[in-house]
């Protein structure tokens, strides 16, 4: 094989796994956020709950409907505070195998300084752990609000809002928290665009396995 070619290759490999490398900061960042999503339903499932809207309606409809409820809200923000807390406190154990493997293949984009600076224990990550996780069940009850005033029935999808919610709650209630360097805005840009764009993918493929393993009645 020609030498150039080669070197075209390796270096095509390199790229790859620092796209890799991005989606693995971008996901370590938003992981609390994540986790209270995806345990909202499950932890209210087959007990008895109050809806946070006590069965009120408004113009005809309900404010958020039965879907939302108290327990939910807190039990999946607490779990994600408490999964963002370990993550954060596990992080040393991530960093020195995060930096060795970048610089084992010599990473062409991914800068060190990123790795250093969120796969840490710090003020901003300890923060993001204790706010995403309440942003992200405040996004979801926004979302269920928005659903009832366009009429779309308890379960039915809304594409778009269905997979964003959540990360719009993340990112308006963090903002209150700028002071701490823990709002989505203080994030790199590329990290904020990767979640952003992979976010509704990935919540489609987890929503689809928790209605195969029926943890969630729709899959949606």
């Amino acid at each position: 094989m020609p030498p150039l070619r080669t070197a075209t290759m390796l270096e095509n490999a390199r790229l790859f796994l620092d796209f890799l490398f991005f989606f693995y900061l971008a996901m370590w960042i938003i992981f609390p956020a994540y986790l209270a999503n995806a345990v909202a339903v499950p932890v209210t499932r087959h007990r008895k709950v109050h809806p946070i809207d006590f069965g009120k309606s408004l113009l005809g409809q309900r404010i958020f409907g039965d879907g939302k409820t108290f327990e939910g809200f807190f039990l999946a923000s607490a779990i994600g505070c408490v999964g963002g807390i370990v993550q954060v406190l596990l992080s040393p154990l991530f960093l020195q195998p995060s930096l060795a493997w970048h610089d084992l293949y010599m990473s062409l984009i991914v800068p060190r300084g990123d790795i250093e600076q969120y796969v840490t224990i710090s003020i901003p990550a300890i923060v993001r752990a204790l706010v995403f996780p309440p942003g992200a069940m405040l996004g979801d009850l926004l979302g269920s609000f928005i659903k009832r005033r366009l009429r779309i029935p308890r379960g039915a999808p809304a594409p778009v809002l269905d997979q964003l919610d959540f990360i719009a709650g993340v990112i308006l209630f963090s903002m209150l928290f700028s002071w701490f360097g823990a709002s989505f805005f203080q994030l790199d840009i590329k990290y904020m665009i990767i979640i952003l764009v992979l976010t509704p993918f990935i919540h489609r493929i987890v929503n689809k396995l928790a209605y195969k393993l029926r943890v969630k009645d729709v899959p949606h």
